[in-house]
């Protein structure tokens, strides 16, 4: 998606990644805009997520990725009037086996 209409600010919110396609941050933000334009179901992955091990060297990248692009992206809908009428759901998966050390 062409995002050279996009004001600053939006960049700002959802973080500098989501000036570079294929980030989860630009996911986020062209979920935004395919909301606005009616898409009614849209899914966002982020492929690092599934980690298998090496979880808590792992996961601080991790959720540096999907922090600030999931708060741009909640805070984005709510100022142009749609979280109301936007389902969010969110989801992932941890074994036990990972979060014990050896």
């Amino acid at each position: 998606m062409d995002m050279k209409d996009e004001p600053e600010e939006v960049f700002e919110l959802y973080g500098e990644d989501a000036r570079t396609p294929g980030t989860f941050a630009a996911s986020c933000l062209n979920a935004r805009r395919m909301a606005q334009r009616g898409v009614r179901n849209i899914q966002i992955f982020h492929r690092g997520w599934d980690s298998h091990g090496g979880l808590p060297a792992q996961h601080g990248s991790q959720c540096k990725d999907i922090d600030q692009a999931c708060y741009g992206l909640i805070t984005d809908l709510k100022r142009k009037g749609m979280l109301d009428d936007t389902s969010r759901c969110m989801g992932g998966r941890i074994w036990p086996h990972q979060l014990l050390p050896g």
